[in-house]
């Protein structure tokens, strides 16, 4: 029997995906910040695919697949460093609203890098299962193998051995047995981890929307608040000129 093969936990709901993506076309009005936010949000829709593809595939992973992820990982942080720094450029001062609002989506993406780093070292623990359960799976047929041949070498020879060679086989297949339920116990509980993070990751990503919103509306808000102030201040100096305008003498009017 083959290794089973764990499956990564994507959520391949497009309506739920990733909070860095779910920005992608609705820009915070900062240029550069949304330059290099799409920019890392392409990198890991790339990654998304590698690793999609390796969930399929059946086969150990190769070098090259877990040197692409590696490579894909790493242009990923250089990008989101990007990112940092354009959020941090906003003045607390100047713009605190826009400020916080670029913060809190940098702190969600890297919050999303740090899940994919995780599932890297999953899938390369995985790797070195697969190829441990490949080594053991060969051994165990080939005792097999030779018991079998033994067994059916001649007759005498069976007359001769085959209380004990009954007994091997049964050793072989407890032998057997345990290795596959050792490795499906470990397959089972790193699948939980994979999963526990993944919930957590989204959690996050939940609570990461809901700042984000309420920090835009208080930002229209505060934007609306400054230009009513603003109209209240024509308003004041246009009351000031008339008052100022009808203490004049008459003739002063004039």
């Amino acid at each position: 029997m083959g290794s089973t093969k764990r499956q990564i936990p994507f959520n391949n709901n497009n309506n739920d995906n990733n909070y860095c993506h779910k920005h992608n076309n609705s820009n915070t009005g900062h240029e550069g910040f949304d330059y290099w936010k799409d920019e890392f949000s392409g990198k890991i829709q790339e990654l998304e695919v590698v690793l999609h593809q390796y969930q399929d595939d059946q086969s150990v992973i190769t070098v090259n697949t877990r040197k692409k992820i590696h490579k894909l990982l790493k242009h990923a942080t250089q990008l989101l460093s990007h990112v940092s720094e354009e959020a941090q450029s906003v003045s607390k001062k100047k713009d605190a609203p826009l400020r916080q609002e670029l913060m809190d989506i940098y702190q969600a993406c890297k919050m999303q890098l740090e899940t994919y780093r995780l599932l890297q070292q999953h899938i390369l623990m995985d790797n070195n299962d697969d190829i441990m359960h490949n080594n053991e799976t060969h051994d165990t047929l080939e005792t097999s193998r030779r018991s079998k041949s033994e067994l059916w070498d001649s007759d005498a020879m069976e007359q001769r051995y085959g209380s004990n060679n009954n007994n091997n086989g049964s050793r072989n297949n407890d032998q057997r047995q345990k290795v596959q339920a050792n490795t499906q116990g470990k397959v089972s509980s790193q699948n939980s981890r994979l999963r526990d993070a993944m919930r957590s990751l989204r959690e996050t990503q939940e609570i990461a929307t809901e700042i984000t919103g309420e920090l835009q509306g208080q930002r229209v808000t505060l934007e609306n608040t400054k230009n009513s102030m603003n109209s209240m201040k024509d308003m004041t100096q246009q009351a000031k000129g008339l008052v100022k305008s009808l203490n004049k003498k008459w003739w002063m009017k004039w």
